[in-house]
This record gives structure tokens, sequence and C-alpha cells, in this order.
């Protein structure tokens, strides 16, 4: 078994600092890009059509395939490609976003935002920051995971409130741990690639999806908890 050392070479701070701010310039930019997109569909009432049943199974589905994409063939493609992936499917979640404008409104979705980057950023900076592992605590938010979309899937047919404020609690937590272990592994793999370089910097653009799917998520769960849809 290799030690830390092998694993990992000094790495100067400028050098990190590089790659975790290429990471969270592409993570604001696909949160721009989100945000955007469903806030100009929301004005413009387009997201109204966006709403309708078969049209958003459609981009769902295709959301699904550009980020499943993005995360399995991310060694094999360059960061041009990375990049134009990310940003595509920053701009599908825009467009299905635009119906969450509509359902609570741009009030509610404002003051969950700020809400949501306040809990992201300080647990991001734990991860960022902490000596203690998280890999245990993130292997175990990570199978929280799948337990959680069961029982999404369960409540569809049941529609139980109770068992929807546990999900929406438990989603606020286990997004909070997956944020602070992507932010302690987006560290380590910078330290393994020792700074930022045209072959590495589609990991950063895969380091900005990771937490861009934490913050959503977070960001969901929250507005759940909070936002009162309108009627």
């Amino acid at each position: 078994m290799q030690s830390d050392s092998r694993m990992y070479h000094p790495l100067s701070e400028l050098s990190l600092n590089t790659f975790i701010s290429a990471t969270f310039a592409w993570f604001a930019g696909g949160l721009s890009v989100t945000f955007i997109t469903a806030f100009a569909l929301y004005i413009t009432g387009i997201g109204y059509i966006l709403a309708y049943g078969p049209i958003l199974l459609i981009l769902s589905i295709i959301q699904l395939a550009t980020v499943f994409g993005l995360g399995f063939f991310i060694n094999k493609m360059s960061a041009t490609v990375a990049g134009i992936l990310f940003l595509a499917y920053s701009f599908l979640t825009g467009l299905t976003f635009s119906g969450i404008f509509l359902a609570y409104g741009l009030p509610t979705v404002l003051s969950t935002f700020v809400i949501a980057a306040g809990m992201f950023g300080i647990v991001a900076a734990y991860g960022y920051t902490t000596k203690q592992n998280l890999s245990l605590f993130g292997r175990i938010a990570f199978m929280g995971l799948f337990g959680l979309i069961l029982a999404s899937i369960v409540n569809i047919f049941f529609a139980s409130s109770g068992l929807e404020w546990i999900v929406n609690y438990a989603g606020v937590a286990i997004f909070l741990v997956l944020t602070a272990w992507d932010m302690q592994k987006l560290k380590l793999m910078a330290q393994q690639f020792g700074g930022l370089s045209t072959e590495t910097h589609k990991f950063a653009i895969y380091g900005a999806l990771q937490l861009y799917l934490d913050f959503i998520n977070l960001f969901i769960f929250i507005l759940r908890i909070f936002g009162g849809r309108r009627d």
C-alpha cells in the first residue's frame, strides 16, 4: 500500500488555489446559466409550456443522459467537451427549474437561494479546511441518498406529509455532508494533479459538477421545507 507521500506530491498554495479557483469559476458559471435561464422562462411565461408533463419528462431524460455521460466518460473527453456538456446540463436544469419559479414565486426562490448558499458555503469551507477524514461520513450519506430516493418514490403513491417531512430534512442533512466530503475530495484531487493544466482542467469541471449537484439538491430540499407553494 502506497503512503500518502507517494500518492500526493508537494503542492504550492498558489497551484492549489488555481485549481480550486477554476473549479469554483465553473461552479458559479453553471449556477448562473441555470438561474438566468429559469428566470428568463419565468418572466416570459414560456415556463408554463415546459412544465407540461411530456415535455418535462423528455427534458429530464436528456438531463440524466448528459450528466451521466459527463460523469462516466470524463477520462476520455477533452476539457472543451467537458465544459460544453457541463454548461448544457446547467442550461437543461434551468429549463426544468422554470417550473419551480412558477410554483413558489420569485421572492421565495431568491430567499431560499440565499439560505442554501450560506449553508453550502459553511460546509464547503469546513470540508476544505478540516483535517478529519470525511470518507466514512460521506459514504454513509451516499448510501442514505439511495434510501432517500426510494422513500421519495414510495411517497408518490402514499402522499404522506410525515414521510415528506422526513425526506426533506434528511435530504438537507445528506447533501450538507456530501458537500463537505466532495470539497475534501476536490482538495485531494488538486494535490494529486499538482495544479491546473490543459489535461487536468476537465477534472476541475468535473469537480464543479459535483458541487453543482450538491447545491442544486440542497436548494430544492430547503425550498420544499420553507417555501410555501403558490395557489
